[in-house]
């Protein structure tokens, strides 16, 4: 599904509904590009996934019928929608978190609605909660090294050149798999040895320090490249059809997932980060050095790397249940 920000009909006016505060009416359309203004494409794509489900649910059309609806309904019709909705996904066994961003959706939607002035009211159901505890350690070194083996031998030379670029970003910096398909030649620094990142939830790029292999396999596949101007794609499809066009995320998962099976695992690019924060903090580095590293907003997300790794709860677990083999004073 694409959000669409117009009517379907050409003929028609776009929808619109008398101003909560009692000024000019808002259009439909004017509170969708609220929504959409500062999304990335890749969100845009997964909002209109789940913004999908609830056209599905409520027997809209699109988004701008979606939206026209709830807001006729009122808030409470509207929140009783989605708990009913809730209810009936958790029936169907959807995890927690795949509740939560659909209702995450809806609810941006209506935050947009209510930022212009289309209604007052938000919406004030709560999503379930979820276990966070999930495997951060990814492949692991030893399986990145083999994956990187694998594209020397297996691929030809300008293959290999491409993969492995992407490979070290994803590892060697932890970058995310949308922010190295977001990297054009004009973010690219090699003498300063730096690339020009446009990280997640930010407005503008970051520089981030690149270490010698990273900058070795980025000067190694910008040979094969050749030269461009600077808003030009760093990382492009090789194939007939798509030959030169930007390599989109989607791509890259697939030639991650593809170096993984040849090196017999299951991965994918966040397994690459996984991996790479894993072993920052084996290596001894403190987590707030770890945290500019890796770039996370809350330093209790990079304390779950920390606890994943060395299985916290595990170790004091263990001690507690060894207690019992100390003699007593009374023996």
């Amino acid at each position: 599904m694409i959000l669409t920000l117009v009517p379907r009909r050409p003929s028609d006016h776009p929808p619109t509904v008398p101003s909560a505060d009692g000024g000019s009416p808002v259009s439909v359309q004017e509170a969708l590009m609220a929504f959409t203004a500062r999304l990335k494409p890749s969100s845009l794509r997964a909002y209109a996934r789940d913004l999908k489900f609830w056209c599905r649910a409520t027997a809209t059309t699109d988004a701008p019928g979606l939206l026209r609806m709830l807001v006729d309904q009122g808030p409470g019709r509207t929140n009783l929608m989605a708990l009913r909705s809730l209810e009936v996904l958790k029936t169907a066994g959807l995890s927690p978190s795949t509740l939560n961003r659909r209702l995450s959706a809806l609810k941006s939607v209506l935050s947009a609605a209510r930022l212009v002035g289309m209604i007052t009211w938000n919406l004030e159901v709560r999503g379930p909660k979820g276990a966070v505890l999930r495997d951060t350690r990814g492949p692991g070194v030893t399986t990145v090294l083999q994956m990187l083996k694998c594209a020397k031998e297996h691929l030809d030379p300008v293959h290999a050149a491409r993969d492995l670029a992407i490979l070290w970003l994803l590892f060697g910096t932890a970058l995310r798999v949308g922010e190295v398909a977001s990297l054009s030649l004009g973010d690219i620094e090699l003498d300063q040895h730096r690339v020009w990142v446009l990280g997640k939830g930010r407005d503008e790029r970051q520089p981030i320090t690149i270490p010698r292999q990273v900058e070795r396999a980025l000067a190694s596949w910008l040979t094969c490249r050749g030269n461009g101007v600077e808003y030009e794609p760093i990382f492009v499809a090789l194939d007939r059809v798509h030959h030169g066009h930007r390599l989109t995320s989607r791509s890259m998962h697939r030639v991650v997932v593809r170096l993984g099976k040849l090196a017999g695992i299951r991965t994918w690019p966040h397994g690459l980060r996984h991996s790479a924060i894993t072993a920052a903090l084996d290596a001894g580095a403190d987590v707030r050095q770890v945290r500019r590293f890796s770039r996370h907003a809350s330093l209790d997300t990079l304390l779950l790397y920390d606890d994943n790794r060395e299985d916290q709860a595990g170790v004091v677990a263990q001690k507690i249940a060894d207690l019992s083999n100390v003699p007593s004073k009374t023996e």
